[in-house]
């Protein structure tokens, strides 16, 4: 949903995704057709490829991801596909990951876990 009103539903998945993958990094975009900026997760766990290069590495899965310089990135994507990608780029990376502070303090302030029994909706 959108960060303005992360409460309503974002931070709830957020904290569901939480309980159910080893690391979860939300993020940001600005979404045109909704006239506004949206918050989304990105959850993995300890087996996905991010996390072994990052373990590799001697990272923090999270860090790794977040603090990866923009010609890295750019390189990997360069290398992956054949076509330019419209949106993402490095720098534009560097931007989603930048959650605002009053997002990430709410995520973290958030205790509710949505289930079958107590599901969550946005209107």
């Amino acid at each position: 949903g959108a960060g303005f009103n992360c409460t309503e539903c974002f931070s709830v998945i957020h904290q569901t995704l939480r309980k159910s993958f080893d690391y979860v990094l939300p993020y940001t975009a600005d979404i045109p057709s909704f006239g506004s900026t949206w918050a989304f997760n990105l959850a993995f766990n300890k087996d996905a490829a991010v996390a072994v290069r990052a373990s590799e590495a001697g990272a923090d899965p999270v860090a790794f991801l977040i603090d990866r310089p923009a010609s890295e990135v750019d390189a990997e994507i360069e290398s992956r596909l054949k076509s330019e990608l419209t949106f993402l780029d490095g720098t534009s990376m560097k931007g989603i990951f930048g959650t605002p502070k009053t997002v990430r303090k709410k995520l973290a302030a958030e205790t509710r876990v949505m289930t079958i029994a107590n599901p969550i909706f946005m209107y």
